[in-house]
């Protein structure tokens, strides 16, 4: 459905200049979202493990709040968390999904026994994606405006958020399910299916090929 290009980061206080400044302080974020997973890639990265890190597990609004009362040093949050971080001086972004593509990514799920008694039912509701991702991509202000009533933000706040993700109409995804292309939906999917299952969050292998709909080129 989309990836986080810059709508979730690491938020830090002014003496954290660096991921390396991370060691011995403590950070906020939920472990239960993709919250940990990027946090750990991005330590990953740097040669850092986490036991490096003091981690303060919360959601990630509880997490951006925290943030900015000084509560803990740094966060893993999303929008509007990460332009909020300014509001606490010295407060600033590290880095953000932005830097790291394919590494957040939302995805559409049904259930298989749905999907094998239903397939029109599946294809119509991937039709009504792409129907309103091409509307977006024609009428970004209406577009913000619909979703902002639906979620009973302001059309400004939406406008911030979607800022931060990257839509993946149908060409988007058929790119993303191209196994000759980079950070494709085989690589995310197990790259997560290992680190949930180092992690004990899932106990089982993950059969790619039984998971991902190859008809959903």
């Amino acid at each position: 459905m989309d990836e986080s290009s810059g709508g979730d980061g690491i938020i830090g206080t002014g003496e954290i200049k660096s991921i390396e400044d991370l060691k011995g302080k403590t950070v906020a974020l939920d472990k239960s979202s993709t919250a940990y997973f990027f946090f750990l890639t991005v330590l990953k990265d740097h040669g850092i493990k986490e036991e490096e890190v003091n981690i303060t597990e919360m959601g990630a609004a509880d997490a951006g709040a925290a943030f900015l009362v000084g509560k803990v040093d740094a966060a893993v949050v999303w929008e509007p968390w990460l332009t909020n971080a300014s509001q606490l001086q010295g407060g600033h972004v590290l880095v953000s999904s932005k830097d790291y593509p394919k590494t957040i990514v939302d995805v559409m799920a049904v259930r298989s026994d749905f999907a094998k008694d239903s397939p029109n039912t599946v294809a119509a509701l991937e039709e009504a994606w792409y129907k309103a991702i091409d509307f977006y991509k024609e009428n970004p202000e209406e577009g913000n405006a619909i979703m902002a009533k639906g979620l009973g933000l302001d059309v400004k706040e939406i406008a911030d958020m979607a800022s931060g993700v990257t839509f993946f109409g149908r060409d988007e995804n058929a790119t993303f399910y191209d196994k000759s292309t980079e950070s494709n939906i085989y690589e995310v999917t197990q790259r997560a299916a290992d680190f949930w299952i180092e992690k004990g969050i899932i106990d089982k292998e993950v059969d790619l090929s039984s998971l991902i709909d190859k008809a959903n080129k």
